[in-house]
């Protein structure tokens, strides 16, 4: 069968910093070129999409006074920036090699992209992680709450998201365990052949899916329990003194409040388990039990793809929900 580029595996061609020879192993499959085309096409619309609705999110932030005061859009915005670098340093990378079918960029290049993605994967799950910590810090201590977060506890969880998930981005991508993979169109961790790369993987996981959904769970939990003692309470009738009839009032402020987070908060979990559960869960499956013949991976590769589509879906929704509320993401506790 004839040999085609479509791996890079560093650590069995790399002997004193010295490429020994092109990267060749024998393909049981091939793309066609019409998938290819597609693929790449479909990639950069996402990216470009990403890219222009996120600058229009971060200028918003800044451009509104009303949005420029509430010290949770900076959660919104940091995940906005994370969004608009993983569309440039991610994806489009990504749609060259899947429009070429190879790898075109150099091993350096591709240990950078491997790390680039972790880094910032590990980086929105945290994000929406400390967006519900937020939430629960304004539900539950609303008087609080300006003095609890203030912008530089905000500024300081970001940059301690940032370095953490930096940290395992270049653990990831520093060591040669990084190769091109051609079954998803991007640059990871071959894991598939090497148990301790595989034990490395799910020390990421840990800290970067399981982690922040167990945050997740439980400020939403918090939240919901907050919100069903908050209806149950007892609300005044007025009766008018001409009539019989009996008035209830208007949903009161607080009750608006508490409306608008608890449809934030869905927002947030909705995008969390429905996006990053199938991404990360589908990488352990692949490492667990191993296929020889990447045709048998399709079910993954699909999963792989509405992952992306989700994620970009949802955070969309997340964005345009922080743009049209006068208070952002962040609402302003009652």
């Amino acid at each position: 069968m004839e040999t085609e580029i479509i791996t890079l595996g560093f650590e069995d061609y790399l002997v004193n910093d010295t490429i020994l020879s092109n990267f060749t192993i024998k393909t049981p499959y091939r793309r066609t070129l019409t998938s290819n085309i597609i693929g790449s096409f479909i990639t950069i619309v996402i990216a470009l999409t990403s890219i222009l609705g996120n600058i229009a999110v971060v200028t918003a932030s800044f451009w509104s006074e009303t949005l420029r005061v509430q010290t949770g859009n900076l959660l919104v915005v940091y995940l906005s920036i994370i969004d608009i670098l993983t569309a440039i340093l991610v994806m489009i990378p990504s749609a060259i090699a899947v429009a070429i079918d190879y790898w075109p960029l150099g091993w350096r290049a591709c240990k950078m992209h491997a790390g680039f993605n972790y880094t910032f994967a590990c980086s929105s799950s945290f994000n929406l992680a400390l967006i519900s910590f937020d939430r629960a810090i304004a539900v539950l201590h609303p008087f609080k709450y300006r003095t609890m977060m203030t912008t530089k506890v905000m500024i300081g969880g970001c940059c301690l998201i940032f370095f953490q998930s930096f940290a395992i981005g270049l653990a990831c991508g520093l060591p040669y365990w990084s190769h091109y993979d051609y079954t998803e169109g991007v640059c990871a961790m071959d894991y598939t052949r090497n148990m301790a790369v595989f034990n490395v993987f799910n020390i990421g996981c840990f800290f970067c899916y399981y982690v922040p959904a167990i945050i997740i769970s439980i400020c939403n939990v918090l939240i919901i329990l907050a919100a069903n003692k908050s209806g149950k309470s007892l609300k005044p009738l007025f009766v008018r003194r001409n009539n019989n009839s009996v008035e209830k009032p208007g949903i009161a402020q607080g009750e608006a409040h508490m409306n608008k987070t608890f449809k934030s908060m869905v927002v947030v979990v909705v995008t969390y388990y429905i996006c990053f559960s199938p991404y990360a869960l589908s990488k352990e499956v692949k490492g667990s039990v191993p296929v020889a013949d990447p045709q048998e991976r399709r079910p993954l590769r699909l999963i792989s793809a509405k992952t992306s589509l989700n994620i970009l879906r949802e955070k969309l929704r997340l964005e345009i929900l922080a743009v049209k509320s006068p208070h952002g993401i962040s609402v302003t506790p009652f």
